[in-house]
């Protein structure tokens, strides 16, 4: 299945309609803090995201589903949506 980015101009303005694809909890934002802490790990090469491949792109921001470990990266602005961008830590 290919890899659809969901394109928002915006994407916190529209935050509470997001859900997880797998687990359709709510999706929340990191804070600063612990997106910086995430990257540290990237930069270490430390995460793969669940097709198994490393990720190597720092992020500005990542979207988490609520109650399970499931991590979403934003690149760009763009929110990565799917089972195959996701990760865990």
């Amino acid at each position: 299945m290919p890899i659809v980015p969901l394109i928002m101009n915006d994407w916190k303005s529209n935050l509470d309609i997001f859900a997880c694809p797998i687990t359709k909890e709510k999706l929340v934002s990191l804070d600063v803090e612990e997106v910086k802490a995430i990257n540290e790990k990237v930069s270490l090469g430390l995460l793969k995201n669940q097709s198994g491949h490393p990720i190597k792109r720092q992020m500005k921001n990542i979207l988490k589903a609520h109650k399970s470990s499931l991590y979403f990266p934003i690149f760009d602005n763009i929110p990565y949506l799917s089972e195959e961008e996701s990760f865990t830590i």
